[in-house]
């Protein structure tokens, strides 16, 4: 983006702007300025479509089941915390179901559950500085171990 005039053309889903609201704080203005929502917006709208062929491609050729595929792709993106934070890497997997017409049933509960409990919501991704990642924040499982 180039300039002002562009994010205007941006239309940003609730779902994604509640991302930088305090939920405790409802009418509060974002954390970030709308330029910088826009940003985040649009690198992880691109994450989502990006991941559209590769996780169908999972499926058919591992043969795993769409959850599967959801808690791998979400595994990933926690593995580089710097570019997106937890709750937009939960929203990212929450619209590549959406684009791939996926109806996982508490979906943002389940990938929550795998987050560490000091993981803050509204801590922008790329705050931290780089080497700083802590190896608590490594994200558990989704699911059991297959028996």
């Amino acid at each position: 983006m180039s300039n002002a005039h562009e994010f205007h053309q941006i239309h940003l889903p609730p779902s994604f702007t509640d991302l930088y609201k305090d939920p405790t704080r409802p009418y509060a203005k974002p954390v970030l300025s709308f330029a910088e929502i826009c940003e985040r917006y649009e690198l992880c709208e691109d994450m989502a479509q990006m991941l559209c062929e590769p996780s169908l491609n999972q499926m058919a050729t591992l043969h795993i089941t769409e959850e599967d595929v959801i808690e791998r792709n979400f595994q990933g993106l926690r593995l580089s915390p710097e570019l997106l934070n937890a709750q937009e890497s939960i929203w990212v997997m929450q619209r590549l179901c959406e684009l791939l017409n996926w109806s996982l049933e508490d979906l943002k509960i389940k990938l929550e559950a795998t987050l560490p409990s000091s993981a803050n919501p509204l801590q922008t991704a790329g705050t931290a500085s780089p080497g700083s990642h802590d190896p608590q924040d490594a994200p558990t499982p989704l699911l059991s171990p297959k028996r």
